[in-house]
């Protein structure tokens, strides 16, 4: 087992990027709040590591660090779709829990993923709590949680009547445990369920 920034993993050594950042890092979803929460970070978010998962790899177009997601074939597809949207041409360096696998069940040799976090919890309650603790991995101070708000109102490209499945106990139990042994506070949530369980964004963590 290896620990690093209090994040534990299986194996000798975590992947080498991990411990090779520092400072603020958000993670950004597709929840219907995003657009409202990057509004309440402001420019600081400028200064700070651009982690996305899942869809918002393609569609924040600024330059984007770090994409995760639970589902390992995605990140590197939208990866290349980012050379379609006008989005930022910086390469984004992705990560998943796992090699991802084909019909067949056989692991994809050329998968595109850059790195995969084999950690002791592989982020149950959402690919959000995935690239937290990924994000502490690779040695962010503190993670912000933006468009992550863990709730059923939907993605914010969906029809308004629209709902997602967040909002259920045994994902707010996880957060909650996983903020208890190793988030250790460090991450915090703009809005949403997240905000309530972990607390809202410090005005510090802004300046």
């Amino acid at each position: 087992m290896w620990e690093l920034n209090g994040i534990v993993g299986k194996g000798d050594a975590p992947p080498h990027i991990a411990g090779t950042y520092s400072g603020t890092a958000v993670v950004m979803g597709s929840g219907r709040c995003i657009w409202d929460d990057i509004k309440k970070i402001g420019p600081a978010i400028e200064k700070m590591g651009v982690i996305c998962i899942n869809d918002m790899i393609l569609h924040w177009r600024q330059r984007v660090h770090h994409g995760v997601s639970l589902h390992p074939e995605e990140p590197p597809l939208w990866r290349t779709l980012r050379k379609t949207n006008r989005c930022d041409a910086n390469h984004v360096i992705t990560h998943s829990h796992r090699i991802p696998k084909g019909p067949d069940n056989i692991p994809i040799s050329n998968h595109g993923l850059d790195y995969i976090w084999d950690m002791e919890k592989q982020g149950g309650g959402s690919s959000g709590l995935l690239a937290s603790m990924i994000g502490l991995a690779l040695g962010y101070d503190r993670v912000i949680l933006a468009g992550v708000p863990l709730d059923d109102l939907g993605h914010f490209f969906d029809p308004p009547d629209v709902r997602t499945s967040f909002n259920a106990l045994n994902i707010k139990l996880e957060w909650q445990e996983v903020d208890r042994f190793y988030l250790k506070g460090r991450v915090k949530s703009c809005s949403g369920n997240s905000a309530k369980w972990l607390g809202e964004v410090p005005q510090e963590w802004l300046s």
